[in-house]
């Protein structure tokens, strides 16, 4: 996944990975390039944890957007995670 990141990122740096509605009116987006700088710094802020393939990662977000940021991340450093779904009322 990361390297197909790496591409669009350089290939088209503003096209729109994606997008999804706001707290407002509108639409929330994310482009390849903010997605890859995202992930970088939340893969580097991870590294600097004690993670380990004992120690899982678990993602609690019902937020898209988030939630692809952190993916990206984890997959950058190789870390491992737990995906937790919570039911939308």
């Amino acid at each position: 996944m990361t390297d197909r990141l790496h591409h669009w990122a350089k290939a088209e740096p503003n096209r729109v990975f994606m997008a999804e509605r706001g707290a407002g009116p509108g639409w929330r987006q994310i482009t390849y390039v903010q997605l890859l700088d995202m992930s970088r710094c939340i893969a580097s802020r991870l590294a600097s944890r004690d993670l380990s393939a004992e120690k899982p990662i678990v993602i609690l977000s019902a937020i898209p957007l988030t939630t692809r940021c952190l993916r990206s991340a984890r997959c950058m450093r190789g870390f491992r995670s737990v995906r937790c779904r919570r039911p939308i009322r």
